[in-house]
């Protein structure tokens, strides 16, 4: 179906640009000009969603596969009795879930692991040399 009305929008692109030149009066090539620049409009929205999804399919490794590890993260912490620590990770992950999305622009679950990893790395910092 999408092919079809890109073939049409294309082929009406393609006369209109024809009639522009061949058409004798100015305002109709001034109808066919604002018909040419509709179907230009339509095309290019067309192209910018068939884009705007494959970013979302490219990036959607970035989101799904680290959310099991942010949760196994939970998990492991619960587990171990670390609730404080659980609690703090959890909290993260709920602040930030609201900016994960698979835009390219956006805020991913990736971003986000490493942020409690690194998070993680420092408390085990400064725990270590309390234990000294």
């Amino acid at each position: 179906m999408h092919i079809l009305l890109i073939s049409l929008l294309v082929l009406a692109l393609v006369v209109g640009l024809v009639s522009v030149v061949i058409l004798p009066r100015p305002w109709q090539r001034a109808v066919v000009l604002l018909l040419v620049g509709w179907s230009v409009i339509l095309i290019a929205r067309f192209v910018t969603d068939v884009a705007k999804k494959e970013v979302a399919v490219m990036n959607r490794c970035s989101n799904i596969i680290p959310t099991g590890e942010l949760w196994s993260i939970v998990r492991r912490d619960v587990e171990s009795g670390q609730y404080e620590q659980a609690k703090s990770h959890l909290l993260l992950i709920t602040d930030k879930w609201e900016n994960v999305g698979p835009m390219s622009y956006s805020y991913t679950a990736g971003d986000l692991l490493r942020e409690i990893e690194s998070v993680h790395q420092n408390s085990e910092q400064k725990s270590a040399p309390n234990a000294r």
